[in-house]
């Protein structure tokens, strides 16, 4: 009723009512988005450019609600170009935050921060809360992904000040996560740990079960890597409790790790026997080596050297996937770098033409003033 209501005080941008019905679907019912979508896409050719951009729009953010990989940018570059131009400007800062999100699943880092940061200009013209908070939380990953982790933090703590007093506890525990993740990442315990109990106690208090679950698994690596084991397996068993399968992988891994450092090496086996299923290459990896130091110290050399060749396979392929991310990833902060300083330099360059047209104009009105 809401979109229905934005839409119809619109001016000249119109839109059918079966459209404003599916986006009022995609954020929380996008299986249902999907399949209304789908019914109208062959009445789309009749109707305006603006009821066409605006499905195209709905289909980009319902497949990415539906965790839908695109296999390129086409359906973006034209979705841009019109609502650049002459399309309906309330939806620019969802077309560029849609195209961050297209960017971001194509891995291409620098082009998806740039739209983000456009997103969050025509947000704040527009006073769009929720969107600025979307896009500071996803440009937020997307530096923690290229280990800028200063910019990382001050993306999460700029989602953070928006969502105060805006946003469920839900998304405050998760923000208050993603902050003290950055903290740690900067090398910043401390910091990190205030920030994890924060966010614990508000999914506590709201009863966000699997929320409590992963902040005990962060802060059960928190206390790993500091040493303090007794901690760390307080944090621990909630998060083994809760059998969260999003994060499972580090659950396993932590309770391998804390078993053996507390002399439980067979428990600690059935963790790595588990992380050894996982699809993370370096995951198994890294359990075929914990593996094969645990059959080496039971005596049981054929389990150790099946462990072994298995273990080489996975580095073979290990070796490969690393090289083709490291030039990925050397070639995606090389090119931030280069738009880094073209944007600064462009800066630059405005601010000296500012200069210039202040000092003509100052000149322009003491003239006047003279011969007045």
């Amino acid at each position: 009723m809401l979109a229905a209501l934005f839409f119809a005080a619109c001016g000249h941008h119109r839109y059918p009512q079966a459209l404003l019905r599916a986006d009022s679907m995609v954020a929380k019912r996008p299986d249902s988005a999907k399949l209304l979508l789908g019914k109208m896409a062959k009445d789309t050719a009749s109707w305006a450019e603006d009821a066409r951009m605006f499905y195209r729009l709905l289909c980009l953010e319902t497949a990415d609600r539906l965790y839908l990989t695109p296999s390129s940018d086409s359906a973006v570059r034209p979705l841009l170009s019109h609502y650049e131009h002459d399309g309906d400007h309330r939806l620019l800062p969802r077309a560029y935050y849609a195209a961050g999100r297209v960017y971001s699943e194509m891995n291409d880092a620098p082009q998806a921060i740039d739209c983000y940061l456009e997103a969050i200009a025509a947000a704040d013209t527009l006073r769009d809360r929720l969107l600025l908070c979307k896009a500071y939380t996803q440009m937020g990953y997307l530096y923690s992904d290229m280990r800028l982790n200063s910019r990382a933090l001050e993306a999460f703590r700029q989602s953070y000040r928006l969502r105060k007093g805006f946003a469920s506890p839900r998304r405050m525990a998760y923000v208050l996560r993603d902050i003290a993740r950055a903290y740690e990442d900067l090398g910043l315990p401390d910091s990190a740990l205030m920030y994890y109990t924060k966010g614990l106690r508000i999914a506590e208090q709201n009863g966000i079960h699997e929320m409590e679950a992963s902040i005990h698994t962060q802060m059960a690596g928190l206390f790993v890597n500091q040493g303090k084991y007794e901690l760390a397996w307080k944090h621990l068993r909630p998060a083994l409790e809760y059998g969260d399968t999003l994060e499972h992988e580090a659950v396993y891994s932590i309770a391998g790790h804390l078993y053996n450092e507390t002399g439980q090496p067979d428990s600690a086996a059935h963790y790595y026997k588990l992380l050894a299923k996982e699809h993370s290459l370096a995951t198994r990896r890294a359990a075929y080596r914990n593996l094969i130091e645990y059959y080496m110290d039971k005596g049981e050399v054929p389990k150790a050297l099946k462990m072994f060749e298995q273990g080489e396979q996975i580095a073979d392929s290990l070796y490969e996937y690393n090289a083709a991310e490291a030039v990925a990833h050397i070639g995606a902060l090389y090119d931030y770098s280069l738009r880094e300083k073209e944007n600064e330099r462009l800066k630059a360059e405005n601010d000296r033409t500012t200069r210039r047209l202040i000092g003509i104009s100052l000149l322009g009105l003491l003239a006047i003033a003279a011969l007045a």
